[in-house]
């Protein structure tokens, strides 16, 4: 006897399905991959780029990118990031005994204060602080004038230029790979779109 209403009475699905059994995960599993799946999965190391147009072109243009700027950042860390980090270590102003990676960063220079003999990163004077941030700075400058000065073996303003010239030419590494990026990808899409 079937039911008119919405439900089937359990009776009746007892009738045809007989009592429950729990499903084996293996079966559903192969079953699974079976019916729903129209790919075969793949390996992390051995796959090429180029077998995930299978997925439809968003998700080889993301690990196309992906690929990309992992390559550039690693370049830009060795051609500018390694670079201002030796020149970071030639500071004085954290000892050296403390070790760790604030040895390698600006601060090692020490902050520009009167004390730090004006050579050449910054001219700071008080009476030309008018703003209120300009003040704040300037106190906090002058804050550490009791502070040794911090030893440098060659001039700290020429450092911040050469490390200033470093990050710009590493932008415009950034910005001509990008372009390239955009290139590449337009002809990788045309590729996958005809092979699809």
């Amino acid at each position: 006897m079937m039911s008119t209403g919405a439900f089937i009475p359990s009776s009746d699905v007892l009738g045809r399905y007989g009592h429950w059994r729990a499903p084996d995960p293996l079966k559903a599993t192969q079953i699974l991959r079976a019916e729903n799946a129209h790919h075969d999965f793949f390996d992390v190391w051995s796959a090429k780029l180029r077998d995930l147009k299978e997925f439809g072109i968003g998700h080889l243009l993301y690990f196309h990118f992906l690929q990309w700027m992992s390559v550039l950042f690693v370049v830009l860390f060795l051609l500018v990031g390694v670079p201002q980090m030796l020149i970071n270590t030639q500071g004085k102003y954290y000892a050296s005994e403390d070790g760790g990676l604030k040895l390698t960063t600006l601060g090692n220079f020490g902050r520009v204060s009167i004390a730090h003999n004006h050579d050449g990163a910054a001219d700071v004077r008080v009476a030309d602080a008018l703003f209120l941030r300009e003040r704040n700075v300037t106190l906090a400058f002058l804050s550490d004038a009791g502070r040794r000065a911090a030893e440098h073996p060659f001039n700290k303003g020429h450092a911040i230029v050469a490390m200033s010239i470093l990050d710009t030419a590493g932008a415009v590494v950034f910005f001509l790979v990008t372009l390239i990026l955009i290139l590449v990808s337009r002809r990788l899409c045309a590729e996958a779109s005809i092979t699809v």
